[in-house]
């Protein structure tokens, strides 16, 4: 369009940088817990405007067959992670961390030693302040509560930013959250271990984390739409500026609300756990 202001190369570089810094900080956060893995978002943004900064590559782009061209958003699975109704797109995204997190619990207990993750865990609990045991469950309660903000944090941001193909950069974070307690399940790696190893049962529904779990999904699912810039492909197409500002509905605002009374139930659950051992 002839009247649309042209992005500069710099800004599509910065954001591209910026989307690959989240990407990269949330998989390095699921492993740390560390609120330094944050830094990485301003780093990939620093670093994508001074490659922008160097000369451009001339090359010819390959004519793009017509049949092929689609706007923004994926199909399959895609159109469900990314539809306009919050409550289908967290139904989508539960059913699809779910798969993830039992092939991890299963590969978990089937193929890794016992205690495999335990060293993590107590690095994790330590960067996270909670290596020791408060004197009440509501003290207790509110350091894991305040804790498990971070990654709420690191999904709103990474959903403020960009999507890519129509999936939401801050789903990366559930996801990975999924995965990692799967495989910390299956190996009993946590830092207070269950008696013995738990094979893939619902008797894991009696401990604070599947409630943990849905929250960062509710909460991933609900702003899902509320990038600024979409791109189709990461690297290889620009950036593109999300027409209008994020509308913010009363269903989005619902599903942050209860993930985050979630997280304070889950919270507590695990507090009263924890002292009254």
């Amino acid at each position: 369009m002839s009247g649309a202001r042209r992005t500069s190369p710099q800004r599509i570089a910065t954001i591209r940088g910026a989307g690959i810094g989240f990407l990269l900080s949330s998989i390095v956060f699921v492993f740390s817990w560390s609120p330094l893995a944050l830094l990485l978002v301003p780093l990939g943004a620093a670093v994508g405007y001074l490659v922008s900064l160097a000369p451009p590559r001339v090359r010819r782009a390959p004519a793009e067959p017509e049949n092929t061209r689609r706007v923004d958003g994926s199909k399959g699975l895609g159109n469900f992670l990314g539809h306009p109704n919050v409550l289908v797109r967290f139904l989508s995204l539960m059913v699809f961390g779910t798969v993830l997190f039992l092939l991890a619990w299963t590969a978990g207990y089937y193929l890794l030693p016992a205690g495999a993750f335990h060293a993590g865990a107590e690095a994790q609990l330590e960067s996270r302040g909670l290596g020791g045991i408060a004197g009440s469950v509501s003290d207790e309660s509110l350091g894991i509560f305040l804790n498990n903000l971070l990654p709420v944090v690191l999904i709103v941001l990474s959903n403020l930013v960009l999507r890519v193909n129509g999936i939401p950069l801050g789903y990366v974070v559930p996801l990975f959250n999924l995965v990692g307690y799967g495989l910390f399940i299956g190996t009993n790696s946590f830092l207070i271990p269950y008696p013995e190893r738990l094979a893939p049962t619902f008797a894991i529904m009696e401990r604070s984390g599947p409630y943990e779990m849905t929250a960062l999904v509710m909460i991933a699912a609900a702003t899902a739409a509320w990038p600024r810039y979409t791109v189709r492909r990461i690297f290889r197409t620009e950036p593109e500026r999300v027409p209008g500002a994020p509308r913010v509905t009363r269903q989005q605002v619902t599903f942050v609300l209860l993930g985050i009374a979630l997280l304070a139930g889950a919270a507590w659950r695990e507090a009263s756990m924890i002292v009254g051992r």
